[in-house]
């Protein structure tokens, strides 16, 4: 058979999974390879090899990195480690700690946060809401979240509350005001429970003792409403538990007890002055006129709840800032709801009369909603959980309010993991497991947000991620790009330019692991653990375009290198365009500065060619690459299948560092296979950007 050329002109549908091997018949294996390890995809479809990154820091120990933009002249990443937080300007330089925090490594990892201007809330089940505030160019302050205790409130907190108890449990106090004793029907009250705040009828107590399961002690803060035996002149159709109320007082109360067959025992809960003789009171089912009215100790009553986050059921599992509230959300005790605060005071969670800028308390409304994982902030306000995703339909007819909230599902129940979700690419991308999905508004005014897996075609790049970054272009470039951190210490990164077609993921590993990424714009920051001179050591690193080796420090001469990274294998020294070896004395020598820094694996291995015959597609039958064009671009040189451009061709000035090339370079290759691939490296930790290829291929 005649020979057949074979033109790749883009790498854009990236590393394809192994599983694809055959499905030669999708769009996306024309612009795909079997392995693009370390390579940096470019918008026009080349491959590069990525760049190197720059050693900033040594870390006290292994840590999550938050990304922390003041303003333009202003950022910071900051990384989280056991029981500390230690920041550091973006060019590494180190911008104060503090210790003594509450988290552990794990808790700072799995937490959900969200930073703005000096002010950084971390949020996590097992801790009370950490506000970090920076308070100086170098200088930090920490402390749990305070909720508003406005003036003239009489001491109360306006936190979120909520009836955690049973329905059927009542709490009876022992009187309204001052020192109490408090009593439920069941078993109730935790030791935990000191210093928490009950509320009875909408009154708070703060809970000073514990005596037992049943019984505890509290101090009134505002006085508790009045009890009232209430005589009616007709009590047919009353029942317990019923909300009455007064026409003229306006009084409002529960309904605890009936007995004598026209008396209603009432909790009131508004207008303390209670009901009085001669007007009518009005239930769901009967009107009545009352005909007497006497005060009693405070009753038994169902109509009380505490405070839902604090030492007893935990802590707000996801935290974020949307329209101007402070959203918490889920928890271990009610882990579907969603707390929004008040849109003039960020602390305060008094939902008062559900006004438009009172804050909003609500459950999720669907039984398969079981845990909230993170919230996200857009035009819409999106909760996610473990179950699925859920939207608020706000717009700007319908604007975020407690008349408006409500909750609707969209897209497949992906049980949502705590690897951070981010908006990017007029969208959000979220983690499920190991598939990376991306939420997208749909414009349609019943459904209006819809998911669609991204990551299919490359699943196995993506392993369990629990780290997860998105820059807005890189170093000054056009591209965008998401990286992953893989439970195994690898990264993907994911190019997604919805408008092009394009969906790509490519292998990013390291000598090492790799711990925690962040995003500072279009800059890129990493937590690795690596071995240097023998030592494991947790590293702050940078990528760095003008690096070519990862871990690199520049040196203006070698003397100092060898202490920091010895003398592996792996060490490379770098000046200019030379490539010089390993330490500790690098061969031939060259002028410096020097960059010594750890090697990586650069590699594309395109698929396997199909080519067509008689009878359709050939596949399986012996095959020969006879030729190969690979298109450059300032490149240094590379092999192709174990064929190696030399350095230097006649016409190049040999006193001089080998020349970039740019162009085709020819390579001619020998032997048959039945699924030939043809593999491109470096010789030289030095870059490379492969813009395309063609293959002569005779079956």
């Amino acid at each position: 058979m005649a020979s057949t050329t074979i033109i790749q002109t883009s790498f854009a549908a990236g590393e394809l999974d192994p599983a694809l091997a055959m499905r030669h018949d999708v769009q996306q294996y024309a612009a795909g390879a079997r392995r693009l390890t370390n390579c940096r995809l470019l918008v026009g479809g080349g491959a590069r090899r990525r760049e190197g990154t720059r050693w900033l820091a040594e870390l006290p120990a292994d840590a999550r990195l938050i990304p922390w933009t003041v303003d333009e002249s202003k950022k910071y990443v900051v990384a989280l480690s056991h029981g500390r937080m230690d920041a550091f300007r973006d060019d590494g330089t180190p911008a104060g700690s503090l210790v003594g925090c509450p988290w552990t490594l794990a808790q700072a990892r799995a937490a959900t946060w969200f930073q703005s201007a000096n002010t950084l809330f971390l949020a996590h089940p097992d801790l009370p809401p950490q506000r970090i505030a920076r308070t100086g160019e170098t200088s930090w302050s920490r402390q749990a979240l305070a909720f508003a205790q406005p003036a003239g409130a009489g001491g109360r907190i306006h936190q979120p509350y909520f009836k955690l108890a049973p329905d059927s449990v009542a709490l009876q106090p022992s009187g309204r005001s001052g020192a109490i004793e408090l009593r439920t029907n069941t078993d109730w009250f935790r030791v935990e429970h000191v210093g928490c705040r009950f509320r009875y009828a909408g009154r708070e107590i703060v809970i000073t003792s514990v005596y037992n399961s049943v019984t505890a002690f509290g101090t009134v803060i505002d006085e508790l409403p009045p009890s009232q035996d209430v005589t009616v002149d007709n009590a047919a159709g009353w029942q317990v538990g019923q909300v009455v109320e007064g026409d003229e007082t306006g009084a409002r109360g529960e309904v605890v007890g009936i007995s004598s067959g026209t008396l209603l025992r009432i909790v009131v809960e508004e207008r303390v002055g209670g009901f009085k003789v001669g007007e009518f009171v009005t239930g769901p089912e009967s009107r009545a006129k009352v005909t007497a009215v006497a005060e009693v100790p405070p009753a038994a009553s169902r109509n009380w709840d505490e405070q839902l986050y604090g030492p007893v059921h935990g802590y707000p599992a996801a935290v974020g800032l949307h329209r101007n509230r402070l959203i918490l959300a889920g928890g271990r005790a009610v882990p579907n709801i969603v707390c929004a605060s008040r849109t003039d005071s960020l602390y305060d969670f008094d939902v008062g009369d559900a006004i438009d800028t009172d804050a909003v308390l609500d459950l999720i409304g669907d039984a398969a909603a079981q845990r909230i994982v993170q919230v996200v902030s857009g035009e819409q306000l999106l909760v996610l959980t473990d179950r699925g995703c859920y939207y608020n339909a706000e717009s700007a007819s319908r604007p975020f309010t407690p008349a408006n909230f409500g909750l609707l599902p969209f897209g497949s129940p992906w049980p949502v993991s705590s690897c951070r979700a981010e908006p990017f690419d007029n969208g959000v991308i979220l983690v499920t497991g190991s598939t990376i999905v991306k939420l997208s508004p749909t414009g349609d005014t019943t459904a209006q947000w819809t998911g669609t897996p991204t990551s299919l075609l490359a699943s196995h790049t993506i392993k369990s991620p629990t780290d997860a970054a998105f820059t807005t272009g890189w170093y000054g470039g056009v591209e965008t790009y998401g990286f992953f951190v893989n439970g195994d210490g690898t990264m993907a990164c994911m190019q997604l330019l919805e408008s092009q077609q394009v969906r790509s993921f490519v292998p990013w590993t390291i000598a090492g692991t790799v711990r925690s990424v962040a995003a500072l714009g279009d800059e890129l920051f990493l937590v690795t653990q690596r071995t240097a001179n023998g030592a494991v050591k947790i590293l702050l690193e940078k990528v760095d375009p003008a690096l070519s080796l990862d871990a690199a420090t520049t040196y203006a001469d070698l003397s100092a290198a060898t202490a920091r990274y010895g003398t592996g294998d792996g060490v490379q020294v770098i000046a200019g365009r030379y490539a010089l070896g390993g330490l500790p004395q690098p061969d031939p020598a060259a002028d410096g500065p020097y960059d010594v820094g750890l090697d990586f694996p650069w590699l594309i291995e395109t698929l396997p060619p199909v080519i067509q015959g008689r009878s359709g597609a050939i596949i399986h039958d012996t095959m020969r690459i006879c030729r190969v064009w690979v298109e450059l671009l300032g490149s240094h040189r590379l092999s192709v299948s174990g064929q190696t451009l030399a350095a230097y061709v006649v016409t190049d000035e040999l006193s001089q560092a080998p020349p970039l090339r740019s162009g085709p370079q020819e390579f001619r290759l020998l032997g048959r296979a039945r699924r030939p691939t043809i593999t491109i490296h470096a010789p030289e930790p030095l870059p490379v950007t492969v813009l395309g290829l063609s293959m002569e291929v005779s079956a």
